[in-house]
């Protein structure tokens, strides 16, 4: 097993690593465990990952280790032998998450990886036992145990991770300081398109505030068809999905706080007209807007 500590170190995301070595017992259970899991993912989904699609049951991201900023967390677990050993002291700290490492042959392996949000400090006064040379046992004062869980939040080998829980990847390898840096840059860069902020610090202080925002105003920012936005194209697709929010200031983009996600999902393309029903739509939620059958230009 590897277990991961986060550090503060000011400056950016940074993991301390330690290796807790298995009796059988144990590695019997962890493989079960392993294999519980990956039955219950049998027929997902494999998507590429898309910041702006929420991931529903049965449903997983692969990404390369590159895209996903796991190329040194991927080097620890291709070695666990290599990391110091853990002692009872480690657990002073919060542990962020543990993994099972399998090692196949040489340069073969595979990790699973599970956000940790439990470390149970058994005290001498509670009734704790465990079970040892057949018997019960109580734990001695200074015993950490650890509870597991039957499942895991993603897996990763040499070529890639697949995430299983977004919120837990997130939680555990988005550097959200790095990430709210970039917002007013990604701003400008819209600015620089011919798309004007009437009010481009509140939208800034909204999109740093939430993380999905961040992710949503990146693929915005990156995207190669922002020359085609105008405010005349804005306008009407305003009245024609019949949105009330005021989008518009003169020709400059006005974010509302009070429906932040509206400018967001009309510069992400997430309005789209069915051809099959004509019927009007939000990309992934799928919510209806209108039933107006109004001509739309090609």
């Amino acid at each position: 097993m590897v277990l991961g500590f986060r550090v503060d170190t000011g400056t950016g995301l940074r993991y301390r690593f330690v290796r807790a070595d298995v009796e059988e017992g144990f590695r019997r259970a962890a493989r079960d465990s392993t294999v519980n899991s990956l039955r219950r993912l049998k027929g997902a989904t494999v998507l590429g990952f898309d910041s702006s699609h929420l991931l529903e049951d049965k449903e997983l991201f692969k990404r390369t280790l590159v895209d996903a900023g796991l190329e040194d967390v991927a080097r620890v677990m291709s070695q666990p032998a290599i990391l110091p050993a853990a002692s009872f002291r480690d657990f002073d700290q919060k542990l962020d998450f543990y993994a099972f490492v399998y090692l196949f042959q040489r340069g073969v392996w595979a990790a699973f990886v599970r956000q940790a949000f439990q470390v149970h400090i058994s005290g001498i006064h509670k009734l704790i036992a465990v079970f040892r040379s057949q018997r019960l046992t109580k734990p001695s004062e200074d015993q950490r145990v650890l509870r597991f869980d039957e499942r895991f939040d993603l897996s990763l080998d040499s070529r890639a991770c697949y995430v299983v829980s977004e919120r837990a990847f997130d939680d555990l390898f988005i550097d959200r300081v790095e990430w709210q840096k970039r917002v007013p840059a990604q701003v400008d860069a819209l600015v620089e398109r011919g798309l004007p902020f009437a009010n481009a610090d509140d939208f800034i202080a909204a999109c740093q505030s939430n993380l999905n925002m961040m992710k949503k105003l990146k693929r915005i920012a990156d995207s190669d068809y922002l020359d085609l936005i105008t405010p005349a194209k804005i306008r009407k697709l305003q009245a024609e999905y019949g949105l009330i929010a005021t989008l518009l200031q003169g020709n400059s983009l006005v974010f509302d706080p009070s429906d932040r996600w509206r400018l967001l999902k009309i510069l992400d393309d997430d309005y789209l007209r069915s051809g099959l029903t004509d019927r009007r739509y939000e990309t992934n939620s799928k919510v209806r807007v209108t039933e107006t059958k109004a001509s739309v230009d090609n």
